[in-house]
């Protein structure tokens, strides 16, 4: 087992300590699977992203803050530039639960509001686990469970990516997730680090849906 701690202040060091290498290294962001850690607290970040698919594109702004208490909570907004109007907005939480030099444990959940039809759209939780592996390759495993309120109905979630540190500040992303019974999505990506500015950018392949998806995201920490 490993020697977990629950104390928040050591938590969130711990988490720092196990990411402290390239800064690159960690998920979020745009990428599908995420990983065990928030910013630091008293930090805010905001993270960007626009995506393609087929002749829709969509842009999602998430910004975020954490607490003293290693609370980080974030208001994504989805913006539908194809009908040139608000799609989605919503309410997150996160925290990291335990870590130490070698793994990290985090709880996240949020909720959906649909703007288009002023309702609401649904939910997630999810237990993002990340693991440090061999030199600069580390482990991201996603499970949860979302909720869809069309079809009242909680499907299981899961996800797993690697992140593997070409340089000190740029990472190869690799990652599958899905949800229910629903063929995977797949992904591949890279992570440019920045100083407290990120920028990334990805190509997956949704196999349910038969589509291609093409993301830029910029990532700003302050």
């Amino acid at each position: 087992m490993m020697n977990y701690k629950s104390n928040p202040l050591f938590v969130v060091g711990a988490t720092a300590l196990f990411f402290c290498a390239p800064v690159a290294m960690a998920n979020g962001g745009h990428f599908l699977v995420d990983d065990a850690t928030v910013t630091d607290p008293g930090t805010c970040q905001v993270e960007t992203w626009l995506s393609r698919v087929d002749s829709q594109t969509t842009t999602f702004f998430v910004p975020a803050c954490t607490t003293q208490k290693g609370w980080e909570f974030s208001l994504p907004i989805t913006y539908d530039w194809s009908n040139s109007e608000l799609a989605a907005f919503g309410l997150e939480a996160k925290t990291v639960i335990a870590a130490n030099q070698h793994a990290a444990l985090a709880l996240s959940a949020g909720i959906e509001m649909d703007q288009v039809s002023d309702k609401f759209a649904g939910g997630f939780i999810n237990i993002p686990v990340s693991f440090a592996l061999s030199g600069p390759l580390q482990l991201h495993l996603n499970v949860g469970s979302a909720y869809a309120h069309d079809s009242r109905d909680w499907q299981a979630t899961y996800g797993v990516a690697t992140t593997y540190g070409l340089s000190p500040t740029t990472a190869l992303v690799l990652e599958a997730t899905a949800i229910g019974n629903e063929r995977p999505v797949i992904a591949a990506g890279l992570r440019h680090a920045f100083e407290r500015v990120e920028f990334d950018t990805s190509i997956a392949r949704d196999r349910e849906n038969r589509e291609t998806i093409y993301t830029i995201g910029l990532n700003i920490a302050f």
